[in-house]
């Protein structure tokens, strides 16, 4: 998508939106064009390798299926509670 196509899209999308949901959208944009509240930051070489490797597994089909997903987070959340058992 191009920046016109891309402005164009969110000048059609806003007619549809509640005003206080543009207020909030005025005030996300003009934080993001100030860099303020580290919304907005340069990508790191490691961090943009990692997205172009994450499109080219979805196109190779390299996803999870959900009851992978499943499993893995399990997993990780039981070590997690292993390692930091809540104090009660």
């Amino acid at each position: 998508m191009t920046r016109a196509e891309a402005v164009a899209l969110i000048t059609w999308e806003l007619e549809t939106l509640y005003d206080e949901r543009v207020r909030k959208l005025a005030e996300i944009v003009h934080e993001m064009a100030a860099g303020a509240g580290g919304l907005t930051r340069e990508l790191s070489p490691a961090e943009l390798e990692l997205l172009e490797q994450s499109k080219e597994d979805f196109k190779a089909g390299r996803t999870y299926s959900w009851e992978e997903y499943t499993r893995e987070m399990n997993g990780f959340m039981d070590h997690m509670r292993a390692k930091y058992p809540q104090s009660t």
